[in-house]
């Protein structure tokens, strides 16, 4: 509606456990005017009921959980120009129209919803939470198909995680490594960790690869999923479980961490035949054996950045742009006035 897409805010404080009462009205008004503004409730004279029932749709539409609480991010959510969501949406449309068909079973990954969905037929058919990369390690977009899966899988550290965290840490700490159960190779072979010298290490004159073992502290978790690509990332589990429970997950270094994994294992090896079965899955875990399993059917894997998307229903759900990478888009689609030109 017209006034839906008006060019203002209401700006909204997050509520304090531990903040004045006033603050808590203060963050009480400053709600009801933001969804006024949104069209979520008629008027600031609606009952509190329907004032959160207004509020929890509004999470739900734009990535939050649906607790009716005015959080962080619920109050930067409610913060939001209107006209900017209705921009958000737009150059998601226009976005979509330069993808290409896709398979007719897929997975799809949109970085900016946290979300990992399997569709067959156009169809959701399965959905997970993820862990994204962060602003500084972006998730890349692109596409693929997942070869095969690695239970109990080492971990082989990229140089540029090894120079940028793992060198420093072991020159303070030289027990480091060995105490979150990594090794040391040098062709191929295990090398022990008291014959470095970390004192006169630096990351030009290291030489060794470095690998965490197998086992719940491995950055990896329980499992992997391998699909080529340039960048070097793919699917994985991983022991920082906890990280699911936010609304908000851009925390890996590009990689894509998969809540309940096992699950995603079950899928993809149902659907391959009776080549495996989720049982080989779990009993390579159960012994701590690294075990690789080769699809007969790789399955195509489309990784994408949309902060606007539609849902089964039909409803717009709108996300925070993490990465900052639709501006510029905003900008050619919706000018300024003095750059149109005449």
């Amino acid at each position: 509606t017209e006034h839906s897409l008006v060019d203002s805010s209401v700006k909204v404080h997050a509520y304090k456990k531990n903040g004045s009462e006033a603050d808590s009205v203060k963050t009480y008004k400053e709600s009801k005017e933001a969804l006024v503004l949104h069209d979520y409730i008629e008027s600031n004279q609606v009952a509190d009921s329907a004032f959160l029932m207004g509020l929890q749709t509004f999470q739900v539409n734009h990535g939050l959980a649906p607790d009716m609480k005015v959080g962080k991010n619920t109050a930067k959510a409610l913060s939001g120009n209107p006209f900017e969501f209705y921009k958000s949406a737009a150059v998601s449309l226009e976005k979509w129209k330069w993808a290409n068909d896709w398979e007719d079973e897929y997975i799809f990954v949109n970085i900016a919803t946290y979300k990992l969905k399997f569709y067959k037929d156009e169809n959701l058919r399965q959905e997970h939470k993820v862990v994204v990369g962060t602003y500084f390690n972006k998730t890349p977009e692109l596409d693929s198909e997942i070869e095969y899966m690695v239970a109990y899988p080492f971990w082989t550290v990229p140089k540029s995680i090894r120079n940028r965290e793992l060198i420093p840490k072991s020159k303070k700490d030289s027990t480091y490594l060995s105490r979150n159960n990594y090794q040391l190779l040098k062709g191929g072979k295990v090398v022990e960790m008291s014959s470095v010298d970390w004192k006169n290490i630096s990351p030009d004159n290291f030489d060794y690869t470095v690998r965490q073992r197998g086992g719940r502290s491995n950055a990896l978790g329980m499992i992997k999923y391998y699909f080529k690509n340039k960048h070097a990332v793919y699917f994985h589990d991983t022991p920082s479980k906890g990280k699911f429970m936010n609304d908000i997950r851009p925390y890996s270094h590009g990689c894509v961490r998969v809540d309940e994994p096992i699950k995603l294992a079950e899928y993809l090896l149902a659907r391959d035949g009776e080549f495996f079965h989720i049982d080989s899955v779990r009993a390579a875990i159960n012994k701590k054996q690294k075990k690789t399993i080769t699809l007969q059917n790789n399955m195509p894997v489309h990784i994408r950045y949309f902060t606007a998307e539609g849902d089964e229903e039909g409803n717009i759900r709108f996300y925070p742009d993490i990465y900052k990478k639709e501006q510029k888009l905003q900008e050619i689609i919706f000018p300024k006035p003095e750059e149109i030109e005449v």
